[in-house]
């Protein structure tokens, strides 16, 4: 059961003061999947995901898909291509991107 209390736009706060207070590099991984008809690597993600990422000012963005059988059958990874096009907007965007699958 998801904490009710935990927010996406808490997680982005606690991103952002986190790149104020961290001089380090900071990775953002997004895993990318199928889970029915449901799928979060359509184009319309990649920009929202940009234009989130533009406040948090990530060095890296890592991108994964499904590679291990899950639990859920429903569940099914996103074609590489896919990831890839997903990839070319948000570097599009200026983000160093990367693809792992």
């Amino acid at each position: 059961m998801p904490e009710e209390s935990l927010t996406l736009r808490k997680i982005l706060d606690g991103l952002k003061n986190l790149r104020k207070s961290f001089d380090g590099e900071i990775a953002i991984q997004v895993m990318l999947l199928r889970l029915g008809s449901f799928s979060n690597a359509e184009e319309s993600d990649a920009e929202a995901l940009a234009e989130a990422l533009k406040s948090i000012e990530p060095d890296h963005v890592h991108l994964y898909t499904v590679y291990r059988r899950p639990r859920l059958s429903i569940v099914k990874p996103i074609p590489k291509e896919e990831i890839e096009r997903f990839a070319s907007i948000l570097t599009r965007e200026g983000f160093k991107t990367e693809i792992y699958t």
